[in-house]
C-alpha cells in the first residue's frame, strides 16, 4: 500500500494510530517537505521559478492548461519574480494535474493552514509525517509538503485549450 494513502485505509485519526502504524507514514523527505520561502509569503503559483504569469502556464504541465497565480502543486520551487512568458518549452512529458497534486487555494498554501497540522504561528507538528523516531514530523507554519490538505480547497476544473 502507498504510504501516502495509509491514513485513508486505516479510516482513522492520526492520535488513534499505534506505534507500529505511525511508523508506516511516510518521513518529511518522501512527502517532498520544502522549508518556508525566503519572504515569509505562502508557496503558490505566483512565487514559483516554473509559472509563467501572462498566460497562467507552468513548464510542468499542458501549456494549454491555464492555471491561476493561487494555484499550488507538489513541485513548488521558489522565486520571487516569476517569468511572464516562457521562451521556450522543455521536450518532455507533461504532468496531470493529478500527478502533481495540482490544486487551487485562496491564497497560496503552508503547513499552518492544512488539517494534518497542530501547532502554533511559526513552528509545529505534521500529523500525516514521522520523523526520525517515529513521533510527529517537526515543521515550520510556512512550510509545505505534498500532502497538504485543506477543507477549504476549491474544486479546481482544469481546461486545456486547443
Amino acid at each position: 500500500m502507498h504510504k501516502l494513502r495509509l491514513l485513508d485505509f486505516l479510516d482513522r485519526d492520526e492520535d488513534s494510530l499505534s506505534g507500529e502504524e505511525r511508523a508506516s507514514l511516510p518521513t518529511l523527505p518522501e512527502v517532498m517537505y520544502t522549508q518556508p520561502n525566503p519572504d515569509g509569503s505562502a508557496k503558490a503559483c505566483r512565487n514559483c521559478v516554473m509559472y509563467a504569469t501572462q498566460r497562467g502556464q507552468c513548464y510542468l504541465h499542458d501549456p494549454g492548461l491555464s492555471i491561476r497565480p493561487n494555484a499550488i502543486c507538489s513541485y513548488h520551487v521558489y522565486c520571487p519574480t516569476p517569468m511572464r512568458i516562457f521562451t521556450s518549452v522543455i521536450p518532455m512529458r507533461p504532468l496531470q494535474p493529478d500527478e502533481s497534486r495540482l490544486r487551487d487555494t485562496e491564497g497560496g498554501a503552508a503547513c499552518e493552514g492544512c488539517c494534518y497540522y497542530a501547532g502554533g504561528d511559526e513552528k509545529g507538528e505534521c500529523m500525516a509525517a514521522v520523523g526520525e523516531w517515529g513521533e510527529p514530523a517537526k515543521v515550520e507554519a510556512k512550510g509545505l509538503c505534498s500532502r497538504w490538505e485543506c477543507e477549504e480547497e476549491e474544486e479546481f476544473d482544469f481546461e486545456i485549450e486547443e
